[in-house]
């Protein structure tokens, strides 16, 4: 059961049934009850390695499992097939009554001979195939047929099956064969069955299938249960697609996209988009499940959708699409620097948890200030060539970035620093971070640092003059920094913290950002050997373009290596609420307000109390195999971690927190042989 199933008596949960192989069957007493934690789901369970809630569009979800053990009498013979599917369908309805079951999220899967009879269920008929969500199918071990694979088609019943290439136990090709069938029937299931093949021998495709911190749908980005849960047997799904913001005029149309949408028990038999609100526009296709929208101006618009079932049933679902990249930027006094301008991810205020990265600007000379509103517009139009904050005001900057599969937007931070100032304070720019912090949703792991010119002097500056300061920041970007010395000891805080340091300039530029003067600082840093080696791009050998570098760099389109300068930015974290690097000196050694102890074993939780996640710091001499376990104080456990310490140099974990209610609970720590037990706060 869910660790908070009574947290809330009226919350209802998805339901996950496990079939286990061949080898787990049972007599039906107690003492064979066990044989069900050899593998899969179950064992996972028992070793606390199963996830406590799984996150879908950064919405939780938390599992009830249930994992009948198949009888030892029961065969491969079609006649034991019957059987097995009334007891299946009975268990399930008996869970309904027992539990608070979501009656639209019934997911089922099995392993090898479960996988087979998970098929049996599915195929039984096209009804019993319409009550379940989602079926997974490992190392599945059915030789089925296309009378089977029309039942489940009819239903659309989302269906996934995963082999090793080199089963030697039950062929790959089983699977292969399962889902061709399936998308050759006519019509063909949507969404399409899926298989991944991996490239793995013996037959136990399952623990990497069921284990949850493995990715292996890379298309979407989705470990196995994230995509049975984008799944329900609702009859009738409308999804006009996830809101948006574009970049005009880079984007000169919309593109509208229903394939989210699904019918079960039937077909969707038609489309209609219509405009809600916002600027006049024209709808290409307004029947089609994918159209795009032309002649748009500047503005948010609202389209409906309506999808029509072959029952003449409808659903609607409505999309927002906005053509300003970020809110209009809002200016604000800071007391350490001057004014500053804030914007946000247009839809920011749509999901109050979400956090963002923050991404903190800081301009050249030309545009400084003295510290009034009246001069802040400075930032924007004193510059030559085109900056991020003028991106911001003209709608070119990003709408948003992909990378690794997710899609990011930045909260963007551009302050004004005074008139006649030479040099900032590096403790004025944290400070300018720790009031973002405090003030907006920041990805602690995701703060990055550009500048052009003098202000890529002062992005250098603050880097490198500590390597506390480095280890707060996800990576740096550098334009044309008017750079100046020291640069050993910046360059050894920048590689000690291993920060990401990239630095653009121009061929051509005669002043203190020379190409020569930018090589030297990226040898210094290198010379240290950071992980990654801090990288330098010299743009317009043929000296064309003078001293801005930045009118191309913070333009998304224009790429170095593949990538633009906000790719290679959020391909970057650091450690949620850690440094990037913990390097022990020979005596001691300090973090942000813990000491390291030399003893045979230490711990430390920071922080505590702990609103959302908890890091631990694992310190001592201590090594070997070790776990960590993390209990309430009357002893249940909550979640459960196995890792190695393979020498003395500190590990540093991760324990969610944030879906616990507020109380004391206990961490247990092992190294080797060796234990400690520590009390934190949750708030």
């Amino acid at each position: 059961m869910p660790i908070n199933y009574n947290a809330d008596t009226t919350k209802k949960f998805p339901l996950l049934i496990f079939l286990h192989g061949a080898g787990e069957k049972g007599n039906g007493s107690s003492s064979a009850l066990p044989k069900l934690l050899n593998n899969g789901i179950p064992k996972l369970i028992n070793e606390g390695n199963f996830p406590a809630s799984v996150l879908l569009d950064d919405k939780p979800y938390s599992f009830i499992v249930v994992s009948p053990q198949i009888s030892s009498s029961v065969t491969n013979n079609p006649t034991s097939v019957p059987i097995i599917n009334r007891a299946i369908a009975a268990l399930i309805n008996r869970c309904k009554t027992l539990y608070r079951i979501d009656e639209e999220r019934i997911y089922l899967t099995g392993l090898s001979f479960g996988g087979r009879m998970s098929w049996y269920e599915a195929s039984a008929a096209t009804t019993t195939a319409d009550s379940l969500a989602a079926v997974a199918l490992v190392s599945q071990a059915a030789t089925a047929t296309q009378s089977e694979a029309d039942k489940v088609a009819a239903s659309n019943l989302p269906t996934w099956a995963i082999h090793n290439n080199s089963d030697p136990t039950v062929p790959s090709s089983r699977s292969v064969n399962l889902v061709n069938l399936l998308n050759s029937a006519s019509p063909p299931p949507s969404p399409l069955a899926k298989l991944t093949i991996f490239n793995a021998s013996g037959h136990d495709a399952w623990t990497k299938a069921y284990n949850p911190v493995n990715i292996i749908d890379s298309v979407k980005w989705l470990n196995v249960y994230q995509w049975m849960l984008q799944y329900t047997n609702r009859k009738l799904v409308a999804n006009a697609g996830q809101d948006q913001a574009i970049t005009l005029p880079q984007d000169s149309t919309i593109t509208l996209n229903s394939e989210g949408s699904m019918a079960r028990g039937g077909r969707i038999s038609g489309y209609n988009w219509v405009k809600l609100s916002g600027p006049s526009c024209t709808i290409d296709s307004a029947s089609n499940p994918v159209t795009t929208v032309t002649s748009i101006s500047g503005g948010t618009y609202s389209f409906e959708l309506t999808v029509t079932h072959t029952d003449a049933s409808t659903a609607k679902d409505t999309v927002v699409i906005s053509t300003q990249t970020q809110t209009p930027v809002t200016q604000y006094i800071h007391s350490n620097i001057g004014g500053y301008y804030e914007s946000l991810p247009v839809f920011y205020n749509k999901d109050i948890n979400k956090k963002f990265p923050l991404l903190i600007f800081i301009h050249g000379a030309a545009a400084r200030g003295n510290g009034s509103l009246a001069q802040l517009p400075r930032i924007v139009d004193n510059e030559s060539g085109t900056t991020l904050p003028e991106r911001i005001a003209e709608g070119t900057f990003p709408a948003s970035v992909t990378t690794g599969g997710e899609q990011f937007s930045f909260i963007v931070i551009s302050p004004q620093l005074k008139s006649g100032a030479a040099t900032v304070n590096s403790d004025q720019i944290k400070a300018l971070i720790d009031s973002c912090i405090i003030k907006y949703r920041v990805d602690t792991s995701r703060i990055y640092l550009t500048g052009l010119s003098m202000g890529g002097k002062f992005a250098w500056q603050h880097a490198g003059d500590s390597s506390d300061y480095a280890d707060r920041l996800a990576a740096v970007l550098l334009l044309s920094p008017s750079v100046i010395s020291p640069y050993s000891s910046r360059a050894a805080n920048i590689a000690a913290s291993n920060l990401p340091l990239w630095t653009i300039g121009n061929y051509n530029d005669t002043t203190t950002s020379h190409p020569s003067t930018l090589a030297t600082i990226t040898n210094y840093v290198n010379s240290h050997n950071p992980t990654p080696l801090a990288k330098l791009d010299i743009l317009d050998t043929a000296g064309l373009y003078g001293r801005d570098s930045w009118t191309r760099s913070y333009d998304p389109s224009f790429k170095i290596d593949g990538v633009n300068v906000y790719e290679w930015m959020l391909s970057y974290t650091r450690p949620q609420g850690s440094p990037r690097k913990f390097q022990p000196k020979a005596d001691s050694a300090t973090l942000p307000g813990i000491n390291i102890s030399t003893a045979i074993l230490d711990v430390k939780l920071h922080p505590n109390p702990v609103h959302s996640d908890l890091s631990v710091w694992i310190t001592g001499k201590a090594k070997g195999r070790s776990s960590l376990t993390l209990y309430t104080l009357l002893g249940q456990r909550l979640s459960h971690q196995l890792f190695d310490k393979e020498n003395e140099n500190p590990v540093i974990r991760t324990v969610r927190t944030s879906n616990l209610p507020a109380g004391f609970y206990n961490i247990l720590v092992r190294v080797g042989h060796h234990k400690k037990v520590m009390n934190f706060i949750k708030q």
